[in-house]
């Protein structure tokens, strides 16, 4: 067997098996192109173009219907059922509604290949058009080390402890004792797991407080249905039973594609992202990608950034698991075989990126491979993946071969069905190296089982979040459902009992094939997930739309009031205002030509006279060449610097303080100013200001992002927040071993009575209730006097007050509870102000 695995081992490294890298800004894309033969023979020929439409046979095909449960295939194969099946075929027919998304409730290679050879068969001869939704893959369930030393944390631990944690699908767990002053480990070990209790016993340091971290292994689910299967473990299996069933279906001329022959979270959604796959065939690929990568095991050594101790090999490098994650744990990495830690330069170290990567690029070859079999063994139509969010692995990097569109789920009303949905999904179609097809494979207004009414609320909100959609650029739309089962569980989500919302849908199929959606295409503004800069998924007008890239970007710094960035394989850089209408004045050189890209149209926008280019913000953003990102900076915004600037050192005169006389401070920054550097002059006015506040005594401000430490969710991007970003809670799990948390430190530069501030969600929206606490202080409840709303749900609150002495300090708050939208909170800032504190907005006193 060891041979065996060598032999593979040498197989993946020199085939190049895994391949990392992908191209963030193609080129020119090859089309998407197929031939079907069908069961008589009839070739059919498919092609995908640049605007996300499926050309088939020389025409654009443009599906409006919904998914079809068959009860024969998913019940029984009896005669009742089949004729029920075929009643409600009849029905849809009859209403005009003829493209099916067929699905079982299982995996299809579960299912009986005869029962589906009756249906298609039946669907072939009465004109139907179909694509069938396989949902299938391994059965091996996905196991894994969870690494999120946030979440799965316990602090404050004085005396030798025994815990037990409740975790019903963890198999095994790592623990580590950490001093909470200087994060030196204490004690180290394997927590006992019986019957989903998690057991870690501990002997404490009675001199100091410590962490208790822990780093489970779980099992995700059953892998076949709805939990994360094991490609690496189990797709041989998985392989040989699609290659057996399909060779048992043959297709008519109604087929036009396959949805999901691999349909699991593979695409490792947020709560899933620090998960290490814990199969030896993984670790066995991870050392093939490692090997391919650097070489010789010194390479790896050095880009890991090991201190002290090196790695021999590089299957011991694959079985590592890291103790950190997104800046937070232990900067080290442990070898599960030895049960030896190894020391890591964290903030260099490449191993999650190196991680990240092969993950990614291993989980897109899985789908690609079973995109070909499919396409080689049964059936040469389109083979399209399901999505729901902006994640890289489903942006197909080939040129070539493999998977050939993404569908959407998008469920809701109005802007959110593209905003949460399809407008993040159709970017990674828009970003993927060939062309894509991109059609909604599930939508209804609620994905909720306990839906009071049949299908939509009315034709009106169908109609109208129908054009939404096709707004977005899809080229198909498949409700949830026409026939869904099992009824007992969606009994208001089948339209095939409200014969009048298929008459709805059949309105919209008449305008959607008519008008001129096969050759439309979204104006789209890309802007970068990471780092965070401020921007969100909106919409900017008709047909146009700001979404998320894979390429990343840089945050372009024009003062608190302005948003901007640089995105990667993009010429020019974007802006907005974050406080409303504003214009800035932007001095340029003669040489420079500043030019308005988009939207383009809007020639007001933009004005260039001597020297200067004149630009009209709001709150929509826009795209600019001709200037240079490091250079260009608003003179207004060093006048206002400039102006407060003044006004701290009179205050400070006439406390009498010792600070550089208003003449002195003003006039650098002014001299600067003049002289065609805006960029320094502000930066020169801005450190004045921070240290004469230093001096004087002034308010503390901590943005919600910078967090010292938390365990919620991560950190967002919004318009109209501080800074560009927030601290985010959102979610309907309850927490793991200890409270949702976040600490905060503020730099309190005057003793005495400060009020204190959080910027975020009131309670009035859903918002969990919380607690705060000052340094190793006692609990408080927030007293609210004061709820300031600035923008969209947020607010400013005054929770309470205290006295400060001058130095760092740490406030920290803790979720008590959900609240009635679950666990939901935001963090934008918190400030402690010496005196009396008006809020303004994102902006600083």
């Amino acid at each position: 067997m060891r041979t065996v695995k060598f032999t593979l081992l040498a197989i993946l490294i020199c085939a190049g098996f895994i391949l990392p890298g992908y191209s963030q800004t193609p080129g020119v894309k090859l089309l998407s192109t197929g031939e079907f033969t069908d069961k008589s023979g009839q070739v059919h020929t498919w092609k995908i173009d640049g605007n996300h439409t499926l050309v088939w046979d020389g025409q654009p095909y443009l599906p409006v219907g919904g998914v079809f449960y068959s009860k024969y295939i998913c019940i029984d194969q009896t005669e009742e059922n089949w004729q029920a099946d075929v009643t409600a075929l009849t029905t849809l027919k009859t209403a005009g509604i003829t493209d099916l998304l067929l699905k079982a409730i299982g995996p299809v290679t579960w299912t009986k290949p005869e029962a589906w050879q009756r249906l298609v068969d039946y669907l072939d001869e009465n004109g139907f058009t179909y694509g069938i939704d396989f949902s299938d893959g391994p059965k091996a369930p996905l196991n894994g080390f969870v690494i999120d030393p946030a979440r799965y944390r316990l602090p404050d631990i004085i005396r030798d402890s025994t815990f037990e944690f409740d975790m019903p699908d963890v198999t095994s767990a790592v623990w580590m004792l950490c001093s909470a002053t200087d994060g030196t480990v204490v004690s180290s070990g394997g927590a006992s797991v019986v019957n989903g209790k998690v057991k870690v016993q501990i002997s404490a340091r009675p001199d100091q407080s410590c962490v208790l971290l822990l780093f489970p292994n779980r099992e995700f689910s059953n892998g076949g249905r709805d939990g994360i299967s094991d490609l690496w473990a189990g797709y041989d299996e998985f392989r040989d039973r699609l290659l057996l069933f399909i060779g048992k279906v043959k297709f008519g001329r109604g087929l036009r594609f396959f949805v999901d022959p691999i349909a699991s979270k593979m695409d490792f959604p947020d709560d899933l992202l620090s998960v290490i796959p814990n199969s030896p065939e993984f670790r066995l690929e991870f050392e093939a990608y490692l090997a391919k990568k650097y070489l010789n095991i010194g390479s790896l050594n050095a880009a890991w950034g090991l201190v002290g101790d090196n790695l021999t090999s590089f299957q011991e490098a694959a079985r590592l698991i890291p103790l950190w994650h997104a800046g937070r744990g232990l900067p080290a990495v442990y070898d599960r075989a030895k049960g030896k830690r190894y020391t890591i330069d964290a903030p260099r170290s490449k191993i999650w990126l190196d991680i990240y990567d092969f993950r990614d690029a291993s989980t897109r070859n899985y789908l690609n491979t079973t995109a070909d079999l499919l396409k080689r063994h049964s059936a040469n139509v389109p083979v399209i993946y399901k999505a729901s969010r902006h994640r890289q692995v489903l942006s197909n990097g080939n040129s070539r071969g493999g998977f050939d569109g993404l569908g959407v789920e998008a469920y809701g009303k109005g802007e959110e069905l593209v905003t949460k949905a399809a407008g993040p999904v159709y970017s990674l179609a828009e970003e993927s190296a060939r062309s894509m097809w991109f059609i909604v494979t599930g939508t209804q207004d609620t994905l909720n089982r306990k839906k009071s009414t049949v299908g939509f609320a009315s034709r009106e909100s169908l109609l109208v979040d129908f054009d939404l959609l096709s707004e977005i650029g899809v080229k198909g739309i498949f409700v949830y459902g026409l026939q869904v089962l099992p009824e007992e569980h969606w009994k208001n989500h089948s339209l095939v009992l409200a014969p009048e919302q298929l008459a709805w849908l059949k309105e919209f199929k008449g305008k959607f094939s008519t008008s001129d959606r096969a050759e439309f295409k979204p104006d789209v503004l890309f802007y970068p997930t990471s780092p965070v800069a401020g921007a969100d998924t909106r919409r900017l007008g008709p047909g146009r739309w700001w979404l998320p890239s894979i390429r990343t970007g840089s945050p372009v710094n024009m003062g608190e009031t302005i948003g901007g960035y640089v995105l990667g394989g993009q010429d020019g850089f974007c802006l907005w205002s974050r406080i409303g209408a504003q214009t800035i004045t932007i001095p340029i050189e003669s040489s420079q030509k500043p030019t308005l890209v988009y939207p383009l149209g809007a020639e007001d926008i933009l004005t260039v006279q001597k020297k200067k280019a004149v630009i009209k913000l709001t709150e929509s953003p826009i795209l600019v060449t001709g200037f240079d990102p490091a250079q260009a900076f608003p003179i207004e915004v060093v006048d206002a610097e400039i102006q407060k600037l003044g006004l701290l050192v009179k205050k400070a005169q006439e406390q009498g303080s010792r600070v550089p006389d208003v003449e002195t401070a003003t006039d650098r920054a002014r001299s600067v100013l003049r002289s065609n550097r805006p960029a320094i002059a502000y930066d020169i006015a801005h450190t004045f200001v921070e240290e004469i506040g230093k001096e004087i005594g002034t308010y503390a401000w901590v943005e919600g992002e910078s967090a010292a430490q938390y365990s919620f969710d991560k950190i967002a991007s919004a318009l109209g927040v501080s800074n560009g970003g927030y601290l985010s809670l959102d979610t309907k799990n309850h927490p793991v071993m200890s409270q949702y948390m976040a600490a905060f430190v503020l730099d309190i530069t005057k003793e005495g009575f400060h009020e204190i501030w959080i910027a975020g969600l009131p309670p009035d929206v859903g918002a969990s209730p919380f607690s705060f606490s000052i340094d190793t202080g006692p609990w408080q409840q927030p007293t609210y006097d004061t709820i300031q709303p600035y923008w969209k749900e947020f607010a400013w609150m005054k929770i309470g007050a205290a006295n400060f002495t001058k130095g760092l300090h740490l406030i920290n708050i803790r979720v008590d509870g959900p609240g009635s939208a679950g666990y939901l909170f935001a963090i934008d800032a918190i400030v402690a102000s010496p005196g009396v504190f008006t809020p303004d907005g994102i902006m600083k006193p």
